[in-house]
């Protein structure tokens, strides 16, 4: 589901906060929660280990959340190849993080101040779901429309995702393939994150499968 899980957490710190900080207006501080998020991912079509069924798989993330000061874990687990099957886990007190692939038995420490506290990174860096970090929809377009480049970014109608209604933004790349983002409004948290790569790369879909908001963790 998440290749490389082992530099996973450098590449979340990287990516989503080139994002997710970089919003003039100061987001909203992300609320105590526990979600579950499943994922699959397609084998890209030009991927010569695709008819081998090993560059494609599925898995669940279960995520722990806690400001003030922001706490998180995250339990990574794959399953569907003979590559990633495994857990990574990663805890963050908001200054330090902790890391352990169960598969290949690494450890890793990592220095995290400097975040902002409120900002919730997502543990998966491609596809964020969770808190957006903005404080609007319309800033998320904005952002995204600032930061992305030559991608068109607009909205594309509305859709219930785990009981919430939710907002479809449609970010289209230039080279092919669009990514759909579906936003819970009200709470600003991402619920779903679907690329359709429309045969020029590799499509994924993460969802929100379970979310326990605004509680104590």
């Amino acid at each position: 589901m998440v290749g490389r899980r082992a530099a996973l957490l450098v590449a979340v710190l990287a990516t989503t906060l080139a994002i997710a900080c970089t919003s003039e207006d100061a987001p909203p501080r992300a609320t105590g929660f526990y979600a579950e998020i499943g994922g699959e991912v397609d084998p890209s079509p030009d991927d010569p280990l695709a008819g081998l069924g090993l560059a494609e798989g599925q898995g669940t993330i279960r995520w722990w959340y806690a400001p003030d000061p922001a706490r998180w874990r995250w339990e990574i687990e794959t399953v569907g190849t003979i590559i990633d099957d495994g857990l990574l886990l990663t805890v963050a007190d908001g200054i330090d993080s902790w890391a352990y692939d169960d598969r290949s038995n690494i450890y890793q420490r990592q220095t995290i101040e400097g975040i902002p506290a409120t900002v919730a990174l997502s543990p998966i860096f491609s596809a964020p779901v969770g808190p957006a970090n903005v404080e609007s929809i319309d800033a998320f377009i904005e952002l995204w429309r600032e930061r992305g480049g030559d991608l068109e970014v607009d909205l594309a109608g509305a859709a219930t995702v785990l009981g919430r209604r939710t907002q479809i933004v449609e970010l289209r790349h230039p080279a092919g393939g669009v990514s759909r983002v579906f936003i819970d409004p009200e709470r600003m948290f991402i619920m779903r994150w679907a690329v359709d790569s429309e045969g020029s790369g590799q499509s994924y879909l993460f969802e929100v499968t379970v979310l326990e908001y605004d509680t104590d963790i």
